[in-house]
């Protein structure tokens, strides 16, 4: 599971959206981070900090609903 920052870009950087960065040009990193960003801005995930760990994300209520009701639609 992803819980970080770290580990959702390591996780991209596995999928075919890091093969294709090379021809569009783009860091996979930057664009990973961005949008972590944007969904955090939506509240849709938030970062918790821990006193002595890196901060974890999670997934927000609002989050699930998002998700379960595309996930519902596709179904």
């Amino acid at each position: 599971m992803t819980e970080t920052e770290a580990d959702v870009v390591q996780f991209m950087q596995r999928t075919l959206c890091a093969v294709q960065r090379q021809s569009l040009n783009v860091n996979i990193s930057e664009v990973t981070l961005s949008l972590l960003q944007r969904l955090v801005d939506a509240s849709l995930i938030t970062r918790k900090q821990h006193a002595d760990a890196v901060p974890t994300l999670d997934v927000t209520r609002l989050g699930k609903a998002v998700y379960k009701g595309k996930y519902d639609e596709i179904s």
